[in-house]
């Protein structure tokens, strides 16, 4: 999946999510472990929240609105490298983050200076902006639909000397030619023909 995609999937902004999967390549995570990591924590915003707030993390800001996804996942993620690596914390990170914070336990327990390091860093890799990630996705979408095109275009246009190709090659196929100058003229043909139908498969694939 493109940038696009992937973000919106998880309810960010293309630069929020290309921040985090700077984080990930630096720490050896997934960014798929992020992304289940995320929409875990998003549950639990709203049964878990006393959780959150006892871990030292602020769910919603002073105006009482809820602070955007990165922010809570960057301080949730710092606050559990904060802790003991215990039961007891692995416990407290799979009801906060779900069960894909065990996949995060080599970047939480990389402590909480380096990581406020990869976060920090990840706000100057963002690459792709929203407008560059939309036109592109929007480019590989018309590239697949003319390619599709294209496809059926060509399947169309040599449908007829395929259906006439392989119904000669099934009565040639079947003659019984002696081993004549007729046979080995046949015999090349079958070659021929063999070499054609390998030539249009590659045209047609």
């Amino acid at each position: 999946d493109g940038i696009l995609e992937m973000s919106q999937r998880l309810g960010l902004s293309t630069a929020e999510y290309q921040k985090l999967g700077y984080m990930a390549s630096q720490t050896g995570t997934d960014i798929d472990a992020i992304a289940k990591a995320m929409n875990g924590m998003t549950r639990a915003i709203t049964t878990q929240e006393d959780m959150f707030e006892r871990l030292g993390v602020a769910v919603r800001d002073n105006q009482g609105a809820y602070r955007t996804q990165e922010q809570i996942f960057k301080d949730t993620m710092i606050q559990l490298s904060k802790m003991p690596e215990t039961a007891e914390r692995a416990a407290v990170a799979q009801k906060l983050l779900g069960r894909s914070a065990s996949e995060l336990m080599p970047a939480i327990n990389m402590g909480t200076e380096a990581l406020k390091e990869y976060f920090e860093a990840g706000d100057g890799a963002v690459l792709v902006s929203d407008r560059l990630a939309e036109a592109s996705d929007r480019y590989s979408d018309s590239m697949q639909t003319i390619k599709n095109r294209m496809t059926a275009a060509k399947n169309e246009a040599f449908e007829p000397l395929i259906l006439v190709m392989a119904d000669f090659a099934e009565k040639l196929k079947n003659a019984d030619v002696e081993n004549s100058a007729l046979g080995v003229g046949m015999r090349v043909l079958r070659m021929e023909m063999d070499s054609f139908s390998t030539g249009l498969d590659h045209v047609l694939g």
